[in-house]
């Protein structure tokens, strides 16, 4: 539905096109990307989940979010840059940060296992629905901003100091650092678990979607 509204006709008042926050109706879809991520995306710690600060389970928790990342994912592959260039943007931008989270982080203790079990199976939509996408940004450097200022922490009281150091943005450098990362967290299988399971189905599920669009586009 989404797709299609963004190509319908501008919204048109007193020979002006309607706008919000500089985006145009329809194409545009303004603020979607914006309101998905505070909405849908929104993430708790493990903590809060354990001490009953939130309303829903982990285990709630963990499918809602990848059911919001699969559809973001699904959506960045549908839509068509060309008509909506800012949506596309809007949601390559959501899945950075999703794969960030999930793949940027230390994974060892057990707290951070959990967290994992919420992310990594979100991350890796993007990857099953969204591979071509994603390594075509990463060949193309989108979002490429050089040198930043990092965060010194991810993933707030269960997460760690980023992993990764390098350059902002998409690129295949990262692509294969986040392709490391999955590698490595097959080898948590031993550890066993539904939790455990669940993160190394998802890994290799990604692993093999990210191969499948390397081998397709190199």
């Amino acid at each position: 539905m989404l797709v299609h509204i963004s190509r319908s006709p501008d919204v048109v008042a007193d020979g002006k096109i309607v706008k919000e926050n500089g985006r145009e109706y329809w194409h545009d879809l303004p603020e979607l990307s914006f309101w998905f991520m505070e909405y849908a995306l929104s993430v708790h710690t493990i903590e809060s989940i354990d001490e009953g600060r939130t309303r829903i389970t982990w285990s709630e928790h963990a499918r809602r979010f990848q059911v919001a990342n699969r559809f973001g994912a699904i959506l960045l592959n549908r839509i068509d840059p060309n008509i909506a260039p800012k949506v596309s943007r809007g949601f390559r931008q959501l899945a950075l940060y999703t794969i960030q989270d999930a793949l940027e982080v230390i994974i060892e203790s057990s707290a951070q296992i959990r967290r994992a079990g919420i992310h990594i199976p979100a991350a890796a939509q993007w990857f099953l629905h969204a591979s071509p996408q994603i390594w075509a940004f990463s060949k193309d450097k989108a979002g490429y901003e050089g040198e930043k200022i990092w965060k010194e922490w991810l993933g707030g009281s269960d997460g760690s100091k980023p992993t990764w150091v390098g350059d902002d943005g998409f690129s295949v450098k990262r692509w294969m650092f986040w392709k490391q990362q999955l590698v490595e967290v097959l080898e948590v299988e031993e550890r066993g678990g539904r939790v455990i399971d669940k993160i190394v189905s998802h890994s290799r599920k990604a692993v093999e979607a990210m191969d499948d669009a390397e081998r397709e586009n190199p």
